[in-house]
């Protein structure tokens, strides 16, 4: 079992823990290959999951679930039934999927650090029906790459969930970020859009503006990810830079992410997070095609237009149009009641040109409308190499039906 967790199950599927309250552990629940029903249970300030489950088919009925890292995490095959529970003020997301099939019905999903429901894997397929989503800042947040932390693990990151609903778009500033307490990037070599490096070096570092606790997540994927060498890992030069061991190819371009919106090794000491960043450069012989790569993407349409008044009510979905080609991610944030309604029986996808992103929703008259494209937490608007597009804040008003 797992000493860790307060209550570990391994042996039975016929075992239900109802009426208790389980707080203070490194995991609360960890059911590995056992489906339990877990009722009527309050789980609270466990370090990272109130709720683990490994190959299971759990029932999870009627809990509060709140103030842990991770609410639920599904995880491996799992498929539970989560149920008319609250599942709320969770630092990181509510309900976490990583190859897992959950149903999830009639839940309160509020007020999570990052997302309500997160998934994290093609191979997931959760059926969100009929729960409330509030204050969570993560909306419609999808990403297409294989997502690597340093130690090779790899989730690609696919949600077919398009109806969260969140908080705000986050716009702050990077000044406002850090009157929050994130740690700021204050260098990196290579600097950021670099050409002409030296291929001979041996190593990435990056510098942070406060001292940071010994984790990280360098993250990314092929195939602009840097070569590790072999037997080296990451490490901290001191308590405020960070290396990470490369061999790298003349003429080349090379992305490595800093957090990313399921890794936040990048934490200060008391916790709090680097906002999910980049790192990308060309090494000495690239030539004009590649350092093409380092472009950072322009939006050049959105319809309705931004700010645009008297918006026809029936239309159908709004569109983002880039400069240049996109990789498939997206990330249309916000939430609330100026959040548009997502229409669930059609999805958000790309045009075939791979420069326009379409998200189908239904709008109301006489209305005003507040949506953000990227934000300083959530990225997934990029280029094809995997370079962010700045985030804006994205508003216009309905008038009335024609």
């Amino acid at each position: 079992g797992d000493p860790s967790a307060a209550y570990t199950i391994t042996a039975s599927d016929n075992v239900t823990i109802s009426g208790l309250t389980i707080t203070g552990g490194y995991r609360g629940i960890h059911c590995n290959k056992v489906s339990p029903l877990i009722k009527d249970c309050f789980i609270k300030d466990n370090e990272i999951e109130g709720i683990y489950l490994i190959d299971s088919k759990a029932v999870i009925r009627d809990c509060t679930i709140t103030d842990n890292r991770y609410g639920i995490y599904v995880y491996h095959r799992s498929s539970p039934l989560i149920t008319s529970c609250t599942i709320s003020d969770n630092s990181y997301t509510g309900i976490s999927i990583v190859d897992g099939h959950p149903t999830i019905s009639n839940c309160l999903i509020a007020g999570n650090g990052i997302y309500g429901i997160g998934e994290y894997t093609k191979k997931s397929d959760p059926k969100a029906v009929s729960n409330s989503y509030i204050h969570n800042p993560g909306a419609v947040d999808y990403w297409d790459e294989a997502e690597y932390n340093y130690n090779g693990e790899a989730y690609n990151n696919i949600p077919e969930v398009s109806g969260c609903i969140a908080e705000d778009p986050r716009s702050e500033s990077k000044q406002e970020v850090a009157k929050q307490g994130a740690p700021l990037i204050v260098k990196t070599a290579p600097a950021v859009e670099q050409t002409d490096v030296d291929p001979g070096i041996e190593e990435i570092t990056i510098t942070f503006d406060q001292k940071m606790a010994a984790s990280y997540s360098w993250t990314g994927g092929p195939p602009y990810f840097p070569k590790s060498p072999a037997g080296r890992k990451a490490y901290w030069k001191d308590e405020y830079t960070c290396a990470m061991p490369v061999e790298l190819e003349p003429g080349s371009f090379y992305r490595a992410g800093i957090n990313s919106t399921s890794y936040h090794g990048f934490q200060n000491r008391s916790g709090v997070p680097v906002l999910p960043s980049v790192i990308y450069f060309t090494t000495r012989g690239a030539t004009d095609e590649v350092k093409r790569k380092l472009r950072k993407p322009q939006i050049v349409k959105i319809v309705p237009a931004n700010e645009a008044k008297d918006v026809d009510p029936d239309l159908k979905e709004l569109r983002v149009t880039f400069d240049i080609p996109m990789g498939k991610g997206m990330s249309w944030t916000g939430g609330g009641d100026h959040f548009p309604t997502i229409d669930k029986k059609r999805k958000a996808h790309w045009t075939k040109d791979g420069k326009t992103c379409v998200l189908p929703v239904v709008l109301k008259p006489n209305w005003d409308y507040k949506l953000g494209i990227n934000s300083q937490h959530h990225i997934n608007f990029q280029s094809e190499s995997g370079i962010a597009a700045d985030p804006i804040v994205y508003t216009f008003s309905t008038g009335n039906r024609r």
